[in-house]
């Protein structure tokens, strides 16, 4: 067909004269100018042509790190990365942001050491020391495997540069119905006798604050346990002293090795 139009379609073949145009209609056939790149379209009924460019994920998504959420109904936004470990909040008029997190309340586990022995009777782990002023508590993690024989399992910890060894006291209770009471002694009992390979749990260590009154400034202990046998063992503990600090921390057993893979890790469980 001559005359300038494509054949059959109606559509003058001049229509789209520009590279990215495409083809919209109103009234009449119309030629949608491209975009900016990496916007998409959208269908658009305000817009002549019944079609228009807008934002993508794509055109948002232009740094490491941004997110997308709603600034507006269907309106897409980016919101910029913030510093390292900030939080998500949600500021005025409902718009996401990333900020420094309120120190208020504490909680944050900071990972102080993790050792894992061969053989040997003990894990023993010294850290830089810690105040019970700056810490809720001191947790630790032990998973270990030992010569088949029975043993008592034992806790200690080290203040002063010096591990203490004297005045400690314990109730520890097997699951089973087997009740220990440990009195001024060297250790704090975890458990008694167990006699199976496989012995693991968690026990939390409370530091004295130095503002507290010297009566109630004893260093508290209380742990979870169990074995292979299934047995499970609840022990909590005190030592009669007024340390405000810890900077050592040593687990062993009273009889047989530990073998390779026995393991004990340190977190404190900061306070501020």
């Amino acid at each position: 067909m001559s005359g300038g139009m494509q054949g059959g379609g109606g559509v003058p073949e001049t229509l789209l004269d520009t590279k990215g145009q495409i083809h919209g209609y109103s009234t009449e056939n119309v030629a949608v100018d491209v975009g900016t790149n990496d916007f998409t379209v959208y269908a658009d009924s305000s817009a002549t042509p019944g079609l228009a460019y807008g934002a993508s994920a794509k055109s948002l998504l232009d740094a490491t790190g941004k997110m997308l959420y709603a600034s507006a109904a269907n309106t897409l936004a980016a919101v910029t990365p913030g510093s390292e470990n900030d939080v998500m909040t949600l500021g005025a008029a409902s718009v996401p942001g990333w900020a420094t997190p309120a120190s208020a309340g504490g909680g944050k586990l900071t990972l102080i050491n993790r050792t894992e022995v061969s053989s040997g009777t003990d894990i023993d782990i010294s850290f830089t020391s810690e105040s019970g002023s700056d810490i809720s508590a001191l947790l630790c993690y032990y998973d270990i495997q030992r010569t088949n024989v029975t043993a008592d399992m034992q806790l200690q910890y080290g203040s002063g540069g010096s591990l203490v060894t004297s005045s400690y006291y314990t109730s520890a209770l097997a699951l089973s119905g087997t009740h220990v009471w440990s009195n001024n002694v060297s250790t704090w009992l975890l458990a008694r006798g167990s006699n199976y390979r496989h012995f693991s749990g968690c026990a939390s260590i409370w530091v004295g604050d130095a503002n507290q009154t010297t009566y109630n400034s004893d260093i508290l202990m209380s742990s979870l346990s169990g074995n292979s046998n299934p047995e499970g063992y609840v022990s909590g503990g005190t030592r009669d002293g007024t340390e405000n600090s810890i900077d050592q921390v040593k687990f062993s057993i009273s009889a047989g090795t530990l073998d390779a893979g026995s393991v004990m890790c340190l977190y404190s469980v900061d306070n501020s």
